[in-house]
Order: structure tokens, then sequence, then C-alpha cells
């Protein structure tokens, strides 16, 4: 009898503008790993997205959920330039919405080798 392995949460922050960099980022993790949980916080990326990767991720034990941040939360941050967007603080949600006792955090816009 095997026993059920805990998925491995990982957490992405992006916008709709984003979300190329966002799916190379995925498809490098998953790449190199299995039964991860994606938790992917953003505002407006469709959720017909969503719904393509689901279908995907699912054949390699994988998941992502779809996380819903309203902008205006965070909005009113300040932030040193204009590189630095609104989604940065995305990630002080984290504990809110991720459940797992243990989260990887990565910015959308890496590739992963390992």
């Amino acid at each position: 009898m095997r026993m059920e392995m805990e998925m491995k949460a990982i957490v992405l922050g992006a916008d709709n503008n984003y979300r190329d960099k966002l799916e190379t980022t995925i498809k490098s993790i998953c790449y190199h790993n299995r039964d991860l949980k994606f938790y992917i916080f953003n505002e407006d990326i469709p959720k017909e997205w969503f719904s393509l990767m689901e279908r995907k991720l699912e054949k390699i034990n994988c998941e992502i959920l779809n996380i819903k941040i309203d902008a205006e939360k965070v909005k009113h941050f300040s932030t040193p330039n204009e590189h630095i967007k609104y989604m940065t603080y995305f990630r002080y949600f984290i504990a809110e919405f991720v459940k797992e006792d243990r989260a990887l955090y990565l910015d959308c816009d890496m590739v992963v080798n390992g």
C-alpha cells in the first residue's frame, strides 16, 4: 500500500502581462519535479488559462490554484521605482491563502534547472 505523498507548495505572483514568463517558470519547475501545488497570486489572469494549465499539470500529479488578490489592497504601498510593480506585495498574503506548513515563493520570471 502506497502512502499518499504531500504535495510541495510553490507560490508565484504575476499579472496577465507576465503570463508567458509564469508559464515558462512552471514548465521549468515541472521538468525536474512532480507532486507540486502551485498557488498563483494574481489579479487578472483569465480562468481559461488556469483550466488549460490544470489539465496539463494533472498528468504529472500537480495542481494549480487561482488566488485572486484585489490590487487595491496593495496599490497604496510605495514602490522604489517603476520597475517594481504592486504585485511584489502579493507575497504578504501567503499565510492567508497557503495551507501547507511550508511553501517556496519564487519570482515568476525565472527558469529552474533542478
